[in-house]
């Protein structure tokens, strides 16, 4: 028999969507709001809380032309939360053995913004210019974005 006072899995996501209000008087079990709160970052966490890599270019020959007038390979980061994002303690990696290979400069992203990060071993990471990590793509391997738990929270392997 379900009891209608229980905390439910949809209530929590409700409330950290900020859609929902909690009663004071609502029961809510240690054990169920462990697995309520597991459940829900694991759903709705790489949906909602996450940036993630959407398109990149690795052996440019024909496409974005860098500040330097190189065809360098590039990553596009988009953030789809309501909120922008500072990414600073992000990273990009080519090597998923060395999650920090290249740190982003103390930047914010805007709410469902974009952002293209040129992977042309320049190692620019300036406010202002166009950004470049100190590592390039290839049309083999891995490249991940990193988030400051030092999660990759997009990548790609062994083979884009």
């Amino acid at each position: 028999m379900k009891n209608s006072s229980m905390f439910s899995a949809k209530k929590f996501c409700r409330l950290s969507q900020g859609k929902d209000s909690l009663d004071a008087h609502e029961p809510v079990p240690a054990g169920i709001l462990f697995l309520v709160v597991l459940a829900c970052m694991a759903v709705s966490f790489p949906a909602t809380c996450s940036l993630q890599i959407t398109e990149f270019m690795a052996v440019n020959d024909t496409n974005i032309i860098d500040d330097d007038d190189d065809r360098s390979d590039w990553i596009e980061i988009y953030n789809p939360t309501k909120y922008p994002v500072n990414l600073q303690g992000w990273y990009l990696t080519n090597d998923a053995d060395d999650l920090t290979k290249w740190g982003f400069p103390d930047m914010s992203l805007g709410s469902k913004g974009y952002l293209i990060v040129f992977a042309s071993e320049k190692n620019r990471p300036v406010l202002g210019a166009p950004i470049h990590t100190n590592f390039r793509l290839s049309n083999r391997g891995y490249l991940g974005l990193v988030s400051p738990a030092l999660i990759p929270v997009s990548e790609f392997f062994p083979e884009y």
